[in-house]
């Protein structure tokens, strides 16, 4: 046999040996398929969860920042030169307590002036009076000393009024936050001379869209947290009536006590206003399942160890997980296993770890 018959021959017989080999092992994988899709669910172990409804408020997060409780420019009410500045700016002050003192000038003055012509007027007045009751005196004579006596009680309490304005006090107590003067100057009547900001309250206003206004009332327990992690506890103060007119939102306004005098004003805010009550499960996100509509659903045992799928919709989340609405008040989840079993799937109780609750954040097997 010539050389190429060799090779051909050879050729030959690497194929049909090939051909056989292939057939064998092909064969193989079926027979394998069908065993694992027939003994798939024997050793699989699920566990369970018995889940308990809680009542969870469904809250609407919004933006905001702090401001004072109330601020007001203090202007000054009579004239003069500054001789005072007893208070200084970022100054905790009391009710009534002085911030800028102006000079008398002449007020003093013209106050011994004042009351010296309001004495000699009622001694006028006096005098005409028993002079009338004597007949020697006419009733409207007695009038007008009356009216000339009146009028120096005007001037009087005039040029008093004016000596009090000379010291410009705060209307409430506060910080004393700005005073765009100095020793020296002079203010005229309606200058400003203070801004005084009130913190012993602060409110936390925030922007509430139109579809979420009616949800919203007065006198509602608000929580909310500060940028620097602080949480506070506040209540609905103010409403507003009227839209913001590009924003079409309403400003909402909460109140929050302020004993301890914090420095919260300016600081942003995160609030947290409850709109709704539902009854939801605490579930971990690897619980929930996604079908082709889109919508969220998760799997549970009934009470016939059958497979259940649940509709589910979040209500709000956390950082242990989700709190999720559609469930029945007590409900045993799937916890583990979940993927190798469909809804009407009977599972044999052999095959069932169950785990019960016994205090938060800790479960236990349950004897089956």
């Amino acid at each position: 046999m010539d050389r190429s018959k060799q090779i051909a021959l050879g050729l030959l017989i690497l194929a049909c040996f090939w051909i056989f080999t292939g057939n064998v092992q092909s064969s193989r994988p079926v027979e394998n398929d069908v065993l694992s899709k027939h003994d798939r669910h024997e050793d699989v172990i699920i566990q369970t969860r018995v889940s308990h409804a809680q009542t969870i408020e469904k809250t609407l997060v919004l933006a905001g920042h702090v401001e004072p409780h109330r601020t007001v420019t203090i202007k000054a009410e009579t004239a003069g030169k500054v001789v005072g500045i007893p208070a200084s700016r970022s100054q905790r002050v009391k009710t009534d307590e002085t911030l800028v003192q102006l000079a008398m000038n002449d007020r003093k003055a013209r106050l011994k002036q004042a009351e010296a012509e309001l004495r000699q007027r009622k001694s006028d007045w006096l005098a005409n009076v028993k002079l009338q009751q004597k007949g020697l005196r006419a009733k409207t004579n007695v009038l007008s000393h009356e009216a000339l006596v009146a009028e120096s009680e005007a001037s009087l309490a005039q040029i008093k009024e004016d000596i009090s304005n000379t010291q410009i006090k705060a209307p409430f107590a506060g910080v004393l936050d700005q005073r765009p003067l100095e020793l020296g100057d002079f203010v005229d009547r309606g200058d400003s001379v203070a801004v005084l900001v009130d913190d012993s309250q602060v409110r936390i206003s925030v922007q509430v869209s139109q579809h979420h206004l009616a949800a919203i009332k007065s006198g509602q327990r608000v929580t909310a947290r500060l940028v620097t992690g602080e949480a506070l506890t506040g209540t609905v103060s103010y409403i507003a009536h009227l839209a913001d007119k590009e924003t079409r939102s309403f400003r909402v306004e909460v109140q929050v006590s302020n004993p301890d005098q914090k420095p919260w004003l300016g600081l942003s805010a995160r609030v947290e206003l409850p709109i709704e009550s539902h009854q939801a499960h605490l579930v971990s996100p690897a619980l929930l399942n996604l079908d082709y509509q889109g919508e969220l659903y998760v799997k549970a045992l009934n009470s016939d160890n059958r497979v259940k799928v649940f509709p589910v919709s979040i209500i709000r989340h956390e950082t242990s997980g989700f709190w999720v609405s559609g469930l029945p008040e007590s409900v045993s989840l799937i916890t583990h296993g979940q993927g190798f079993y469909q809804e009407g799937d009977q599972i044999d109780a052999s095959s069932v770890k169950r785990l019960i609750a016994v205090t938060a954040g800790q479960e236990q097997e349950q004897a089956l």
